[in-house]
């Protein structure tokens, strides 16, 4: 299985275009994990929403904005 990490940061509409893409596209199997990087608008409110029964998709929030490679760490250590 691949682990997909993607990491937000108030760009809820990108994020899900990103994931419609993936979706459309990877003929392997997968698990995307979105790293909502402590955004300051309702990012994490939308996108736990739109994939709340995704079984494929894992949306998790991080405490502060430790910056981009903070948010891949964060979910890559969920990922394994």
């Amino acid at each position: 299985m691949i682990g997909i990490v993607i990491v937000n940061y108030n760009t809820w509409e990108k994020t899900t275009k990103c994931v419609e893409s993936i979706q459309g596209t990877c003929i392997l199997p997968y698990h995307i994990y979105i790293v909502d990087n402590c955004s300051t608008n309702d990012s994490y409110v939308k996108l736990k929403e739109r994939y709340c029964e995704n079984s494929c998709v894992s949306i998790l929030k991080s405490s502060i904005n430790g910056g981009y490679g903070f948010g891949l760490t964060h979910g890559s250590q969920k990922a394994v």
